[in-house]
């Protein structure tokens, strides 16, 4: 298969990778195996949204929103998984933290049950996978994917510029930006392999971290303050906690605007198209095809109206 087809050799690779890890998963549940069937998951939706990015057709959409609805009970899981984690963690510290510890294991079972369930009924999307194969085949070139790489990238620097350590709001945006940035480069690294290499996607993965910390750190927090709330009591034992996350954000949000300058090294955009000059009237065409025959040699750009019309 050619170059050309890199994105349907991608689509292949992983969707057997998703089935791979939905099988595992299913006949021997663990922790890390929804971890891992949720990065398989990830890398499949991000070659859909290049594909839809660059074909449209509605069965690319369509697959996706499959793929995404099939797949959505593992994000909540792995959520919870993550603030349990953190939670214990905090918990030898703030011993307070021991009844939201219990109710956030008893959520995870809850959401366990839900993704076994899911996960015996099988993927059930063969047919949609084909189908958007099929839709993209011979409609992607190597030079639409290069640019659609430099588009979503350009979209990272424009928030970037926009971000403020005092608004995480706006470092969300960047981070959601930066993730489609980052799986689109992974998946079309073959062709870019120069620019991006192993070790950059790396950096892009510890990049994103950097800015995924601060968000847990606020969906934790928030989880916690809400859960508080319930009764009185607990919001008076856990007044010492909360200030405990504002300062973890803090750090995470240093860490983060510290290193923020380094998304400029990690593409070098290409050049925008210069604009061509409308010419209105023939002799302003007539002076240019002048210009051009007395310097046959050099590449000359099209005078503009107001240089025409000094001559």
């Amino acid at each position: 298969m050619s170059e050309q087809n890199i994105l349907i050799r991608a689509l292949d690779t992983r969707w057997r990778r998703l089935r791979k890890e939905w099988d595992r998963t299913r006949n021997k549940y663990s922790e890390a195996a929804v971890h891992d069937l949720r990065v398989a998951s990830r890398r499949l939706i991000a070659v859909l949204d290049t594909l839809r990015s660059l074909v449209d057709d509605p069965e690319i959409e369509e697959c996706r929103r499959r793929v995404k609805k099939s797949l959505g009970a593992l994000s909540p899981l792995r959520d919870v998984q993550v603030q349990r984690l953190s939670v214990s963690k905090m918990a030898r510290r703030f011993p307070q933290l021991k009844g939201f510890q219990k109710s956030l294991t008893e959520k995870e079972a809850r959401a366990a049950r839900k993704v076994k369930k899911l996960l015996r009924k099988g993927t059930k999307l063969g047919r949609a996978i084909a189908q958007a194969k099929s839709a993209a085949e011979d409609h992607v070139d190597d030079k639409a994917i290069i640019r659609s790489v430099d588009k979503r990238y350009r979209e990272v620097i424009r928030l970037g510029k926009m971000v403020d350590p005092s608004n995480t709001a706006t470092i969300h945006r960047m981070r959601l930006a930066f993730k489609k940035f980052r799986y689109t480069a992974e998946v079309v690294q073959p062709l870019i392999k120069k620019e991006v290499t192993s070790a950059r996607l790396k950096q892009f993965h510890a990049f994103q971290t950097m800015m995924g910390n601060i968000q847990d750190i606020e969906v934790l927090s928030a989880k916690l303050t809400k859960w508080a709330r319930k009764e009185e009591k607990r919001v008076e034992d856990l007044k010492p906690v909360l200030p405990e996350l504002d300062r973890q954000k803090e750090k995470a949000v240093t860490i983060f605007m510290n290193s923020a300058h380094k998304v400029h090294t990690f593409w070098k955009m290409t050049p925008p198209r210069p604009a061509s000059v409308e010419l209105e009237t023939p002799s302003e065409a007539a002076a240019v095809a002048e210009i051009r025959e007395t310097l046959p040699v050099l590449r000359v750009a099209s005078p503009s109206r107001t240089d025409l019309s000094k001559k």
